[in-house]
């Protein structure tokens, strides 16, 4: 017995442990093997892209991304010094600002095309082939190698660099560069307390994460959605491509049923093809309603989500010292501010909706006034009456378009 109870003590007591094991990051290998799909090496030419495979993309990405933020801190590094040699060697203090200017500018640039043009690839491998490039391992990527391109924002050294040149003595074009790169950084945090920057970094995270929620469940609703069809005859005039993408049995496309759901370009083919007003009226409600609180899945409403992002996005603005986000954004749009804006969408609603009354004037004669003209009703008329009026039959035409016939065309 006093043994059972010494065993029940030693196996209730909880042992401190004085040991930890770190796991450090794997570096990725060099090996020609990964070079060989490395676009920089051979930029005249067309990735192989027959020869790439999801762990290739991602290990190339990585090493890109440890490349570029290790340059980018060798710049922040070594600016301060050689500002100093620039400026005991030149006596004109123009010649001073030009040289540190391109001193600056000229290496980020050349690490930014390096660095862009990968990431260029892993995107459009994400659009072309899912396969090699699957959703969940391309966002990861994606947003490493975003938050890594944001990097350069956040140099100090080159930060005050740049505050120090003369504006006047450079060109209009570097003068642009200059307001461009210091407006980043400013908006990227580097004149905030290390408090208020951890607040910037936290919301930013929150915010990407919020926006990507609300990406992904708007998806998930569209893909959702299926309307049946199981007559043929209600899309006479259809391209052969639209029926095949609404084939279930992708074998027989001849056989139904057949299903559309609210993505495109099958959404808007549909709209395009279907002879059933009814039909066009569902579908187009169906997706007003996708992912809204009138959304019957509950768990793909948004509500909450777009709450969420207003909220960071109103907490970011107000951390960078805007009023609310809309001041923030209008720092980096052409329009300039709000006035400007509301003038410019203003004018252009004037004209639009004279040519849009015109247009549905004339939609609606088409008809000889069958009907009043609705919204769902548009595409599908619109292409009856620009086939009538112009011969125009985007089915017919695209057998002139086909791939090999414009890469045979782009190569001349």
């Amino acid at each position: 017995m006093k043994h059972l109870l010494q065993l029940r003590h030693n196996l209730m007591k909880v042992h401190s442990r004085s040991g930890y094991i770190v796991l450090l990051p794997e570096l990725p290998p060099t090996t020609d093997t990964f070079n060989k799909i490395n676009i920089i090496a051979a930029h005249d030419k067309l990735p192989q892209f027959s020869q790439m495979t999801t762990e290739k993309c991602v290990t190339l990405m990585g090493q890109k991304i440890i490349e570029y933020e290790t340059q980018l801190l060798a710049i922040e590094d070594k600016i301060p010094q050689e500002q100093e040699i620039i400026a005991s060697e030149e006596k004109s203090k123009a010649k001073v600002g030009l040289k540190v200017f391109s001193k600056i500018f000229d290496s980020i640039e050349q690490l930014n095309t390096q660095f862009d043009n990968t990431w260029a690839l892993l995107r459009h491998l994400y659009f072309t082939s899912k396969n090699t490039m699957p959703p969940n391992i391309f966002f990861g990527i994606h947003n490493r190698a975003r938050l890594a391109h944001y990097k350069k924002y956040g140099l100090k050294n080159v930060y005050d660099t740049c505050k120090s040149l003369d504006p006047t003595q450079l060109s209009e074009e570097q003068q642009r560069v200059l307001s461009k790169f210091m407006l980043e950084s400013k908006l990227a945090g580097i004149e905030l307390s290390e408090k208020d920057k951890d607040k910037l970094e936290e919301c930013s995270h929150m915010l990407y994460h919020k926006q990507r929620l609300f990406q992904l469940k708007l998806d998930a609703a569209l893909k959702a959605y299926n309307m049946p069809i199981h007559d043929l005859k209600l899309l006479p005039d259809a391209p052969p491509q639209l029926i095949y993408d609404m084939a279930v049995d992708k074998r027989d496309v001849t056989q139904g049923p057949w299903v559309v759901n609210l993505q495109n370009p099958l959404k808007n083919q549909f709209l395009e093809y279907c002879t059933d007003r009814e039909r066009r009226r569902v579908l187009w409600h169906a997706e007003e309603k996708a992912a809204s609180n009138l959304e019957t899945r509950k768990e793909l409403n948004t509500s909450v989500v777009l709450e969420d992002v207003r909220q960071y996005r109103h907490i970011k603005a107000q951390l960078l010292g805007y009023e609310n986000f809309l001041h923030l954004s209008m720092e980096t749009k052409m329009v300039g501010s709000l006035q400007h804006l509301e003038h410019v969408l203003e004018e252009i609603r004037i004209r639009a909706r004279l040519a849009q009354d015109s247009e549905v004037e004339n939609l609606q004669n088409f008809i000889e006034n069958k009907h009043p003209i609705q919204i769902w009703d548009v595409p599908f008329y619109s292409r009856l009456q620009k086939k009538e009026l112009y011969g125009y039959d985007e089915a017919e035409w695209s057998n002139y378009f086909t791939l090999d016939n414009v890469l045979t065309l782009c190569s001349h």
